[in-house]
């Protein structure tokens, strides 16, 4: 093989080794970095909820079914039990005002486990 390709090579797995040692100021940026970006998809999640709500208060039901789906989707991504639940209550009455009246069950059942699972123990799809 080309030596300037195992020089490379060699030269990359001695940064990637060396550089957190070297410069400690780069690993304790690593949970900065982790915390903005929780920040940033908290922040996604919480304007898809808004959304949900208000293509439910516009009676956009489809619309309202698509939007629940992706909040519900992104606060499980973060861990959010609070949003996560809330998301799937507004999911729950979107399909009931869709007439999907078993699917609507089987979404608002399983809010109540996310409920009990969080602190909270009961949700609002108001809140």
């Amino acid at each position: 093989m080309n030596p300037k390709f195992y020089a490379l090579l060699t030269l990359s797995l001695v940064a990637t080794v060396t550089l957190p040692v070297v410069n400690g100021k780069l690993s304790s940026l690593v949970p900065a970095v982790i915390a903005q970006n929780t920040d940033a998809r908290k922040a996604e999640a919480d304007q898809l909820l808004q959304l949900c709500r208000q293509n439910l208060d516009n009676n956009q039901v489809k619309l309202a079914i698509q939007s629940c789906q992706q909040a519900v989707i992104a606060y499980r991504q973060i861990k959010d039990l609070s949003g996560e639940a809330k998301s799937t209550v507004n999911l729950g009455n979107a399909y009931v005002n869709d007439g999907q009246y078993r699917q609507a069950i089987s979404v608002l059942e399983n809010a109540v486990k996310i409920a009990q699972e969080s602190k909270e123990g009961s949700i609002s799809p108001l809140q």
